[in-house]
């Protein structure tokens, strides 16, 4: 078994980096089994692709646009993630992450086992760091990830009690 935990998303644009701060703390809070490999999907799409075709399940973590009220918890699975919650952008980089998961999906490479756990962006401006509502979330949201993880078989462990995410929030 090999679980690639991906988390997607800009810093720069407040809350549309949720996914990579939360896959942040995941791994500075929990001790990840030798069977999960958690990455921050910056700007290295390409290098991606070999990671996909190896593993056996897949964990995104992301901002979704989902029309729901900010800091709404989202899951979805199989044909629902490219669907909804993976839209290629359109930016400089044209291989960024969100593109090269959207190809591996349209060309058979997804790992037979795929979930997106999410939450509904507050703000995406031209900012660093969460709104206070998103950050306030992002426990929740890794809990869940690390839920995902022990249901697939492998068994993240708490490393210590600290201070909650929505310390991580920067007052606008």
């Amino acid at each position: 078994m090999n679980i690639l935990v991906l988390g997607l998303g800009n810093t720069l644009l407040r809350d549309d980096g949720l996914g990579v701060l939360a896959v942040e703390w995941l791994q500075e809070h929990y001790r990840l089994p030798a069977e999960v490999l958690a990455l921050q999907g910056g700007a290295e799409g390409p290098a991606l692709a070999p990671l996909l075709e190896g593993a056996t399940h897949l964990l995104i973590l992301s901002a979704v646009h989902s029309r729901r009220r900010p800091g709404s918890l989202v899951r979805l699975q199989g044909t629902e993630i490219p669907a909804i919650g993976l839209r290629p952008r359109i930016s400089p980089q044209r291989a960024g992450p969100e593109s090269v998961l959207w190809d591996a999906w349209a060309l058979g490479l997804w790992p037979p086992q795929a979930i997106l756990w999410g939450m509904q962006p507050a703000s995406i401006e031209r900012a660093r760091g969460l709104s206070p509502l998103v950050s306030a979330g992002l426990d929740a949201l890794v809990a869940r990830a690390a839920g995902q993880l022990r249901a697939w078989g492998a068994e993240p462990a708490r490393m210590h009690w600290s201070v909650p995410a929505a310390s991580l929030a920067i007052p606008a």
